[in-house]
């Protein structure tokens, strides 16, 4: 699999056809400036951003089990639950005394 190959599995880019393929003039070395240009297709370049996002989304599904795994994981249910439980305990206390 060459550089191209590994572009086009990554973003779903594929060869797009020309309607009429040019061929340039000659030229001499001397004055000229070699460079390559590659187009990618609105769907290869939605579908690179799209594995993008999904490496972003995996690590935050990581770090979410893991702290769920540690018992520090935090939601509001249960901030709720707990606030409850400590306002049930101090209206069962006697401050009076």
């Amino acid at each position: 699999m060459d550089a191209l190959d590994a572009i086009r599995l990554i973003t779903g880019a594929s060869p797009q056809p020309h309607a009429e393929t040019a061929r340039p003039s000659p030229v001499s070395l001397s004055n000229s400036v070699a460079t390559d240009a590659v187009e990618f297709t609105a769907d290869g370049l939605n579908l690179a951003r799209r594995h993008q996002l999904n490496d972003v989304r995996a690590e935050l599904i990581d770090r979410v089990r893991a702290s769920i795994a540690a018992g520090t994981y935090q939601t509001d249910e249960k901030i709720s639950v707990t606030v409850d439980r400590v306002f049930g305990e101090l209206m069962r206390l006697d401050l009076r005394a």
